[in-house]
């Protein structure tokens, strides 16, 4: 019995720069374990086949452990993207406040025109009847 070591050398392709030194180089060794074997006996073809199951066990720790860092990015992305949501929402609506805030002086100010316009008005009339009654 044979073992192929392919999805070694395509996970190795797919290794992420995060992944630990440690377990990356366990799996490399096992690679090497199993294409040394594959040239001796049957007690060879036995061992080769443990080989293979320890290559399979590192397979899905290396892929667990890939899976696991990128559940953690996409936890760290989503984490800062709430965080830039909530940034932005509050800024929306301290715009908004300011906006209205604006927009309340501009009423106030020109209710309060409107009123000196009007006091004016009435003294210009006053004093123009006072001259007249003069």
């Amino acid at each position: 019995m044979s073992c192929k070591s392919e999805p070694l050398k395509s996970l190795e392709n797919l290794r992420s720069p995060n992944i630990d030194g440690f377990l990356f180089t366990k799996i490399l060794k096992a690679e090497d374990a199993v294409e040394g074997n594959d040239d001796n006996d049957s007690e060879s073809d036995d061992e080769s086949v443990i080989s293979c199951k320890e290559d399979e066990v590192f397979d899905v720790l290396l892929l667990r452990n890939m899976v696991k860092i990128e559940r953690r990015r996409g936890n760290k992305a989503r984490a800062e993207l709430e965080k830039e949501r909530m940034a932005a929402a509050s800024a929306a609506e301290e715009a908004m406040a300011m906006i209205l805030r604006f927009q309340n002086e501009k009423s106030s100010s020109k209710i309060q025109a409107n009123h000196y316009r009007q006091i004016a008005k009435q003294k210009r009339q006053y004093d123009e009847s006072v001259i007249q009654s003069l």
